[in-house]
């Protein structure tokens, strides 16, 4: 029954559904259902998503769906991609880059990140149209499974949540990263009905990169980092997904 704890405890983290009371700790522990828990909420979204398109043109349709993917995660995310922005734009060091990103007032470049990324995410979603379905499924695993990744092999920051969630995911790193990649290709030949190899590979490949661009950047990984992370990989995924079709 402690799988079943688990899963409401990540569920109750990532999204707004009410499933129990839980800490960064607990949640952490149960890390690697990441990548399922995104393709639960991939799944919602993707069912909504496709009433949408049956009712509504093309594009109020998706407008309706982001929101709704947004707002079932509680909009979380959104904010780590403002503040990523602003502290992205400021040029200095790693030090004063981090106070910038723990500041609490917004600049041009945390709306410009914003726009970019609610932008590119929204206009992938109109060219899904109808397949709205199973890319999303894939698109939340894909990114779930991307944050996952950053807590396995992320520098934490000396205080924050990013910090006790990055050191949980460590102790069970194994774990995490063999569970964490089995599941995210299972669930994506199941929905897509083909093994998008080529989309596994970009995204690992975006990850080393991405990784690597953030810690020469900052020194480390913070919770704003991740979620931002999140929102990224779902938009580059369902960019490849169109790119390719």
């Amino acid at each position: 029954m402690r799988i079943l704890e688990g899963f409401k405890s990540v569920i109750s983290f990532l999204t707004i559904i009410p499933s129990k009371n839980t800490t960064i700790e607990e949640m952490a522990y149960y890390a690697y259902l990441f990548p399922i828990v995104g393709a639960i909420i991939g799944a919602i979204g993707g069912i909504i998503g496709y009433v949408l398109f049956q009712l509504f043109p093309s594009i109020i349709a998706a407008i309706l769906t982001l929101f709704f993917i947004l707002l079932l995660t509680g909009l979380h995310h959104l904010d780590g991609v403002v503040d990523l922005g602003d502290a992205l734009m400021f040029r200095g060091n790693k030090e004063e880059r981090l106070r910038i990103l723990h500041d609490k007032h917004h600049g041009v470049g945390g709306i410009f990140a914003l726009y970019l990324v609610l932008s590119l995410t929204l206009a992938t979603i109109i060219l899904m149209d109808k397949k709205i379905f199973p890319n999303l499924i894939a698109a939340e695993c894909f990114a779930k499974f991307s944050v996952l990744m950053l807590g396995c092999f992320g520098t934490p920051h000396t205080q924050g949540i990013g910090r006790i969630f990055i050191l949980k995911v460590k102790e069970k790193r194994g774990k995490n990263l063999i569970f964490g990649i089995i599941t995210t290709i299972i669930i994506t030949y199941i929905v897509i009905n083909k093994l998008l190899i080529y989309v596994f590979i970009f995204n690992l490949f975006f990850l080393i990169i991405w990784l690597k661009f953030l810690t020469y950047n900052f020194g480390c990984i913070t919770g704003d980092m991740l979620g931002a992370t999140n929102e990224i990989s779902r938009s580059l995924y369902l960019l490849i997904i169109v790119l390719g079709d």
